[in-house]
């Protein structure tokens, strides 16, 4: 996975992945871990998460992980004239592990869901058309869920940039090695739309 190039940031991920994955069980067997690593080891973990509140923060420009106040390493970077538009961070790490280079980003920062009560003006959203005038943004890809939220926050999107760039959708469809007879129809009707 693509890891953004923070020193502390490499650290609490080093640290983290000692933890067992977390749910409700697994919370459990974290602490039980904890206690398991003495003094020593929990002031270790504890200062690496600390670390990353005292330290890291999201980029001015895109929303990225940064170090406070700085520009991210993608923002600081020299890309092609496209953003790629995603809800989440880690969504960001997803496409630049699989596109490394290809794209500048803005993270939402979620996506839209009435039944949340998360609106367009909670997200970053509101951004992106100064952002693509000043920076001579040629297209935006936009990257979403394919939940309703996500497909409301792609609808949304649209509308507000289609008339100041060309805009258009991650694929959507059926995954490789997936079977039909084994997708819903919904998955089905977007695959064969999109061809």
């Amino acid at each position: 996975m693509v890891l953004p190039p923070y020193p502390r940031f490499k650290k609490a991920v080093r640290q983290l992945r000692k933890l067992p994955p977390l749910s409700e069980q697994g919370a459990v067997r974290s602490a039980i871990f904890l206690a398991m690593m003495g003094p020593k080891g929990v002031r270790s973990f504890t200062k690496s998460l600390l670390e990353i509140g005292d330290h890291l923060g999201t980029c001015p420009r895109c929303h990225n992980l940064s170090e406070v106040k700085e520009l991210c390493w993608v923002c600081q970077e020299e890309r092609p004239p496209v953003i790629c538009v995603v809800e989440e961070i880690f969504d960001l790490l997803t496409v630049e592990e699989a596109l490394p280079g290809r794209y500048r980003y803005h993270v939402l920062g979620g996506a839209i869901s009435p039944m949340e009560r998360i609106h367009p003006d909670q997200l970053t959203a509101h951004e992106l058309p100064s952002r693509i005038e000043r920076e001579g943004i040629e297209e935006v890809v936009i990257a979403t869920g394919a939940t309703t939220e996500g497909e409301a926050t792609a609808q949304y999107l649209i509308e507000l940039l289609q008339d100041l760039v060309p805009v258009r959708r991650m694929g959507r469809g059926v995954p490789i090695g997936g079977k039909v007879q084994q997708m819903d129809p919904l998955t089905i009707r977007y695959a064969l739309q999109e061809k």
